[in-house]
């Protein structure tokens, strides 16, 4: 077995035991998702929430409405959600439950659909190359972080890193959760990691984090890792499957590739987001951007099935929905940045999306 090091653009090298071509490929992938400035997870991880929250007396129906998602979409392969709009729904889930480590509860609970990435992964011939497959299509489950895999002397650490203005605490909680429980599928029973490191706070009660993830937990670090012992990684696994594991690594490529390449509809709603806090985006100016007439945007989304005026209704109904719930910003600085003409009408436009006034909503979410 041969480590090689692949470079990686704007980071440090990334150690693999991977075949070259292939790290390559991931780390332009993820670049390109970068720079599309599309960052969103995969539905498994919602699914796995939302389970989570009516095993605890929510209704997931009511949640899924305030956020605009049908949940026939959730059935759909290639649905994603942004990663602020989960960690919006993650933050709503902890408040309704009065549970802190809901995150950690969550990324415990058993995937509910099997997708190729979980197969190739589960199917590996070691713990170790299940691992590698992971890091190698991390963007699947989340577009804006890079896994690798680092060995030293007798262990193997998984990091996490680069993941941005979206990371909170309860994102890690439940992608933490979610890699420790994945893992010990594909090792001897009761293989807790020998260490883990946590950027977020030592909770008050850290108990939950400790019996679910591992004993020993070091908080406020620098950096997301997960180490275990490599004799272990290294073990070969009597219930592998190389063929299926490879088989079904090409249909993941196949899904990196679509999120790679987003539709118009996802550039323009990345173009939006970029120039929302600054002006007041409109047609005209966003099709300046892509370098292509007003009309000829709308007629290609058109045939997309959506348009510009839904795309911006969506971009500031999440925004205002995180800002309200995540800011102590006032309403009229919110109002005013995704450009309503007063506080009045985006009141109006908020009550319709979720029920309540926008300082209802925060008040009720704060008492929760």
């Amino acid at each position: 077995m041969t480590l090689i090091t692949v470079p990686t653009k704007g980071v440090e090298e990334q150690t693999c035991n991977v075949n070259m071509m292939q790290c390559i490929y991931a780390e332009v992938v993820y670049w390109q998702m970068k720079d599309n400035g599309n960052q969103t997870v995969w539905r498994h991880i919602l699914l796995s929430v939302l389970t989570t929250f009516e095993e605890m007396g929510g209704n997931a129906d009511d949640l899924l409405a305030q956020f605009d998602i049908e949940p026939n979409q959730l059935m759909t392969p290639n649905f994603r959600v942004k990663s602020e709009v989960l960690a919006s729904i993650l933050l709503q889930c902890k408040a309704v439950t009065r549970q802190s480590s809901f995150g950690v509860l969550a990324g415990q609970r058993p995937p509910l659909t099997n997708s190729p990435l979980a197969i190739s992964w589960l199917a590996s011939g070691t713990a170790l190359k299940g691992l590698e497959r992971l890091c190698r299509y991390a963007s699947l489950i989340e577009s804006g972080i890079i896994l690798s895999m680092a060995r030293q002397a007798n262990t193997c650490t998984l990091r996490v890193r680069d993941w941005g203005s979206t990371w909170q605490p309860i994102m890690e909680d439940i992608l933490v959760s979610r890699l420790c429980f994945m893992a010990q599928k594909t090792l001897p029973k009761n293989t807790p990691p020998l260490c883990i490191k946590l950027r977020q706070k030592k909770p008050a009660s850290p108990d939950p984090w400790h019996n679910l993830l591992g004993p020993v937990i070091h908080w406020e670090a620098d950096e997301i890792q997960i180490t275990w012992d490599d004799t272990i990684l290294s073990q070969p696994r009597f219930m592998a499957d190389e063929a299926t594991a490879q088989l079904n690594e090409a249909m993941v490529k196949k899904q990196l590739y679509k999120l790679a390449h987003p539709t118009l509809a996802k550039k323009v709603e990345s173009k939006i987001l970029m120039q929302i806090n600054t002006v007041v985006p409109d047609a005209e100016l966003i099709s300046r951007d892509l370098g292509m007439a007003s009309r000829t945007l709308q007629r290609h989304l058109k045939e997309e099935g959506t348009s510009f005026k839904d795309i911006l209704k969506e971009v500031r109904k999440t925004q205002a929905i995180d800002r309200v719930l995540t800011n102590s910003e006032s309403i009229e600085s919110i109002a005013s940045s995704l450009g309503y003409s007063d506080q009045r009408a985006f009141s109006k436009a908020f009550k319709n999306w979720v029920g309540h006034s926008p300082t209802s909503y925060r008040s009720r979410f704060k008492r929760s």
